[in-house]
């Protein structure tokens, strides 16, 4: 059950007895009817079919968190591995807790993943997909640090930069990211209706 969050808070909310509440958590009660399912998976925020069946995910995931699983299946990434190709900027509970429905990614920080899982920025957010050079090898540099092969020199240490900056810097960093992405994307916006 949700912390913060009493059996008779919840009964309240979802229009159940405290008691048939208690007989759900404590499991002598049987599965809750038809009607109160949806509202009582609301009120925990946890996926009806979960809380019937113990399966499935726990969570509701949103599109963005589906598609985020999806191309780390793609790439074979567990949430370490992404956390490890974004140079450290995310940590991997980060990650986890997008994955398990715990947390939303940012728009900053799905600007940051978006290169290490070789999609656009645009496909997590609205699921349209842009073209993306696809051919891209991960190398080790001199230090053994992995790097895409593709890199120049100037972005490879740009990339050394960044994994010394602390988690003040990061987050700053993130941010100015966000904001240099929102102001490209109303650019290409601007654009394209200028062009219509």
């Amino acid at each position: 059950m949700r912390a913060q969050l009493t059996q008779s808070q919840l009964a309240d909310m979802v229009g159940m007895t405290k008691a048939s509440i208690s007989g759900l958590e404590l499991g002598t009660s049987k599965k809750p009817s038809a009607d109160n399912l949806l509202p009582l998976a609301r009120a925990l925020g946890v996926n009806p079919e979960w809380l019937i069946s113990g399966k499935g995910p726990k969570y509701n995931l949103s599109a963005v968190q589906q598609r985020i699983i999806e191309a780390m299946q793609h790439q074979n990434m567990k949430p370490f591995d992404l956390a490890d190709a974004t140079g450290g900027v995310l940590a991997p509970q980060t990650v986890d807790a997008w994955i398990t429905g715990r947390a939303e990614p940012t728009d900053a920080e799905i600007d940051i993943i978006a290169g290490p899982l070789r999609e656009s920025p645009e496909y997590f957010q609205s699921g349209a997909r842009h073209a993306r050079e696809s051919n891209i090898r991960v190398v080790y540099d001199t230090r053994g640090d992995p790097v895409p092969d593709n890199l120049s020199q100037q972005e490879i240490d740009a990339v050394r930069d960044l994994r010394a900056l602390d988690e003040d810097e990061r987050a700053l960093l993130c941010r100015m990211i966000h904001n240099q992405a929102k102001a490209a994307r109303a650019e290409r916006l601007k654009k394209g209706r200028n062009c219509a």
